[in-house]
C-alpha cells in the first residue's frame, strides 16, 4: 500500500495498491489529501483532514464518514470498522 501526491501541497494523491512482490495492482486517483492510510484484507481506509474513506483493492469507494475533528491516523480492524487516533482520543469508526 502506497500513496503518492503528485502536487507539493499534498493532494490529488493516488493509492497505489502494491503486492508481496512489489508489482502494482492497481492506481487509485483521487483528489484527496491522505493524512494516513491503512490495509485490512481487501479494504483500503484512507484518512483525509476529518473524513475517512473506505475503497476496496480494486479503488471502489464503499463508504465515507466523519473521523472527527483532529484526526491524525486511521487503522483498519475489520473490513468494516476502523480506529482514528485523534489529538486527544481515539475513537472507534463504522463504515456503513
Amino acid at each position: 500500500m502506497l500513496s503518492l501526491s503528485r502536487s507539493a501541497d499534498g493532494r490529488k494523491c493516488s493509492v497505489n495498491y502494491v503486492n508481496i512482490n512489489g508489482e502494482i495492482l492497481n492506481v487509485n486517483d483521487t483528489n484527496r489529501e491522505i493524512h494516513s492510510i491503512s490495509l485490512y484484507k481487501n479494504r483500503i481506509a484512507v484518512l483525509d483532514s476529518n473524513k475517512a474513506y473506505l475503497f476496496d483493492t480494486e479503488g471502489n469507494l464503499l463508504s465515507k464518514t466523519d473521523a472527527g475533528t483532529g484526526s491524525k491516523a486511521v487503522a483498519l480492524d475489520s473490513t468494516d470498522t476502523a480506529y482514528v487516533l485523534g489529538i486527544n482520543e481515539i475513537r472507534r469508526l463504522v463504515f456503513q
